[in-house]
């Protein structure tokens, strides 16, 4: 069975020729990030300025003479950060979700001709369900990832390696006491993943039934539209999907 990190490395493979577009679509995202932190830095160097006044931080490192001449600096510093942060989150949107677009299409494309390069024997042990499912619902699911997905990664790493960094230039205990939570988290995401492997592989054979039973309504099987509504649990479920295998396979092919 592929882990998550195999997964992910056959689907950086896969994605060669859109490189050049995910390496700027990642720096959007951590351009965008970056920009989304400096307001709390500011609002420090802010509290810093009322608190010391001509002898705040920023007048040391900037040589300002004035709290007036301070206070312009901050308000323009503030007014292009949202600019940036603004332009390059739009920019990061619109690059992830061109990419995700591209790479859903051609991996349809490709997994149809596959599926029908495949001899006839592979396609009698295989329920139409499940083809469908995988063609359509998690092609869909890779799409969901590469739009949201991806992006969130990116900026949680960036988010966390800049305050932390923050954090031990400011104080190197507070820098510790935010970073030691980080790998306690990664093993309770770890353990849940791990547990929720099994369930989704579940909900997966689940939607190759409802797929199949959905494709018998959509031919007008009128009888068996009946019987559909009248098996509602899971057990049921898949002895009809057995049953209703049984008498169409033949007629379907």
């Amino acid at each position: 069975m592929l882990t998550s990190f195999s997964s992910l490395k056959q689907l950086l493979v896969y994605a060669q020729p859109w490189r050049f577009k995910i390496y700027l679509a990642t720096l959007y995202s951590v351009l965008n990030k970056l920009f989304d932190i400096a307001p709390e830095i500011l609002i420090g160097v802010a509290v810093d300025l009322v608190a010391k006044g001509d002898d705040s931080w920023l007048a040391q490192f900037f040589g300002f003479q004035t709290m007036e001449s301070q206070l312009i600096f901050l308000g323009v510093t503030t007014f292009f950060i949202w600019v940036f942060e603004s332009l390059f989150q739009y920019l990061h949107s619109i690059s992830w979700r061109n990419i995700a677009q591209e790479i859903e299409h051609e991996i349809r494309i490709n997994g149809y001709s596959h599926v029908q390069s495949l001899d006839v024997n592979w396609h009698e042990n295989q329920r139409t369900g499940n083809v469908t499912a995988i063609l359509n619902d998690d092609v869909n699911q890779l799409e969901r990832f590469l739009n949201d997905g991806a992006n969130e990664i990116i900026q949680l790493l960036i988010s966390s390696v800049a305050i932390g960094f923050i954090f031990f230039y400011v104080s190197p205990l507070i820098g510790l006491v935010a970073v030691v939570p980080i790998p306690i988290i990664l093993l309770i995401g770890t353990f849940f993943q791990k547990n929720l492997s099994p369930r989704y592989r579940n909900v997966r054979d689940s939607a190759g039934i409802l797929n199949l039973l959905y494709l018998i309504i959509f031919l007008e099987f009128k009888p068996l539209k009946v019987l559909f509504k009248k098996f509602v649990n899971q057990n049921e479920l898949k002895n009809l999907a057995n049953i209703i295998k049984n008498k169409i396979s033949k007629p379907l092919l």
